[in-house]
């Protein structure tokens, strides 16, 4: 049997003996800024690792995010085109119900091409109002089996015979706006 241990008045058992050791006393005193700095340095590592983490889950979140939207732009396109083939191809008539999960579509179809659009007005006059001024914008439609040598020919034409015929009404003169001056303010 083991001899008992003395205890003390809290029931903790007695050290027999201490022992004084300056050096471990020396570097508990001068070690709180080491132990400190120590601390701060864990925490900034852990917090890197925790900032790290975060962000690939984002990156993998927002990669499989564009993911799904690809995907879902690709089958509405896939369906798009099938129901183009269709269109051109004659098989889809209007009370024919169009089927959302369409997967057994011919490779046999082949494109028919666009159909012509319906082509907007032309010859058409609109007008802007800005502040004081009226502007008038004339939609003609344009051809395009006409060179522009002939279209410029044409309207530098009725400019030329102004020019030319030198005749001047004294009542036509170009007038000018007039600059507001500014007054210079006085120095002091």
């Amino acid at each position: 049997m083991p001899p008992k241990r003395k205890l003390d008045s809290r029931g903790a058992p007695r050290v027999e003996e201490i022992t004084f050791d300056r050096d471990a006393r020396k570097e508990y005193l001068t070690g709180f800024h080491k132990r400190k700095l120590q601390r701060i340095k864990q925490a900034k590592e852990t917090a890197a690792t925790i900032e790290k983490q975060t962000k690939q889950e984002a990156r993998k979140q927002m990669r499989d995010k564009r993911k799904e939207e690809i995907e879902e732009l690709v089958k509405t396109g896939q369906e798009a085109a099938r129901k183009a083939a269709r269109l051109a191809a004659g098989k889809l008539l209007e009370s024919e119900p169009e089927s959302e999960n369409d997967d057994d579509h011919d490779d046999d179809d082949e494109f028919g091409g666009v159909e012509e659009a319906v082509k907007p007005a032309v010859n058409k006059d609109e007008q802007y109002v800005d502040e004081e001024k009226l502007t008038t914008v004339t939609v003609q439609e344009m051809d395009l089996n006409a060179s522009s040598s002939e279209s410029e020919a044409e309207a530098n034409a009725g400019e030329g015979e102004q020019k030319k015929g030198g005749v001047k009404n004294e009542g036509e003169e170009k007038k000018w706006p007039k600059k507001l001056k500014e007054k210079k303010k006085k120095f002091r």
